[in-house]
């Protein structure tokens, strides 16, 4: 195990900067999620713990070594891509020993660890097969098995399921958290699926351009976000953001420039409405009611034990949406609604974007 350590660091491509200025403490034992949408930096930070990009300033600490200048061989880093990268001309015993071999060890060392790792991954009938014989998932898990075998102080994993099917996904996602639970090896996750990122970690670093945007265990990611990036990018369906003006008292609402509602409405204080822009409500907390925010229901989607309802409020531009119990939906397309948040679940952005309640 291993804390890994960046201090002020920097990755610049030519004169585009992409990693801007990080300081960052992965806890030994940790699985530490990197998440945040396509060109964020994310999978950038990730093959510069491995070695694989060079750091244009600032260190990089690896048990508390300094690794700026260090191989990728030197790190005791082991990374498993999203391409699987398997030899196609070995077997999978071969494949998951390779990295043994070429370090020097003795055949039948390599042989017994192998098989030892096998057995952890459950794969032990897979090892006379060639890739080109497995499934997708039995090459991730023979992927996962060649970086175990090595027995590293970090395990780095770069969107390692999204080529794999959404069944296939849960269950080696499920594995991966029991794999963690065995080995407290240090572990390193990136991706840009948040059902990923919330399940499996133990925190997550949401990136936005270069620059890391909160940090934090998952439900205090999802319940306070720092800012409206955090609050939109975290939660599926996303939230609901309502932009706002309130009278002078603050105690009537103008939703999107055309419909006036009652500030009561919220359960929200004047301080926090006289500085707020927008209002954030997840699609869960909202209760349907007999007055309220009138919207008219543009479609129903049923999915077992709940449904999603998509509603147009009048003068906003995006459909809203509601997640309630399936058996509390008497609604159809067309239909008149009228939804209520539930009181202390509604955030207020300021213009800058930051959360101020």
């Amino acid at each position: 195990m291993a804390a890994i350590s960046f201090k002020n660091v920097r990755k610049n491509f030519y004169k585009v900067e992409v990693i801007r200025g990080i300081d960052l403490e992965a806890v030994e034992g940790e699985f530490l999620v990197f998440v945040g949408p396509s060109g964020c930096g994310k999978s950038t930070m990730l093959r510069m713990i491995a070695g694989l990009e060079t750091i244009s300033a600032g260190e990089l600490l690896i048990d508390g070594v300094r690794v700026n200048e260090l191989g990728p061989a030197e790190r005791g880093a082991a990374m498993v891509f999203q391409s699987y990268a398997l030899y196609p001309h070995m077997t999978v015993a071969q494949n998951i020993g390779f990295g043994l071999r070429m370090a020097g060890m003795p055949k039948a060392e390599v042989q017994r660890e192998v098989q030892a790792t096998a057995e952890t991954l459950q794969i032990t009938s897979l090892l006379d097969r060639y890739p080109k014989q497995l499934s997708g998932g039995q090459r991730q898990r023979v992927a996962i098995g060649r970086a175990i075998v090595r027995r590293p102080k970090v395990f780095l994993f770069d969107e390692p399921l999204s080529n794999l099917d959404a069944a296939l996904r849960v269950q080696l996602r499920i594995e991966l958290s029991k794999l963690h639970e065995k080995l407290k090896t240090t572990m390193i996750y990136v991706t840009h699926d948040q059902t990923e990122a919330m399940t499996l970690g133990d925190r997550i670093a949401v990136f936005n351009q270069g620059r890391i945007e909160q940090l934090g265990a998952p439900l205090e990611l999802y319940q306070r976000p720092v800012n409206r990036f955090v609050a939109e990018f975290l939660g599926s369906p996303k939230i609901n953001i309502l932009p706002f003006t309130a009278n002078s008292s603050a105690s009537t609402l103008t939703l999107g420039g055309q419909l006036e509602v009652t500030a009561e409405l919220f359960g929200l204080g004047p301080e926090a409405l006289a500085k707020g822009r927008t209002l954030g409500v997840r699609p869960e907390h909202f209760e349907l009611s007999q007055n309220g925010i009138p919207a008219r229901v543009d479609l129903v989607e049923y999915l077992g034990d709940c449904a999603v309802i998509y509603a147009q409020i009048r003068g906003l531009d995006e459909m809203f949406t509601i997640k309630i119990a399936q058996q509390q939906v008497p609604v159809s397309s067309g239909m008149q609604i009228f939804l209520k948040p539930v009181k202390g679940e509604v955030m207020v952005f300021a213009e800058d974007g930051r959360c101020i309640r």
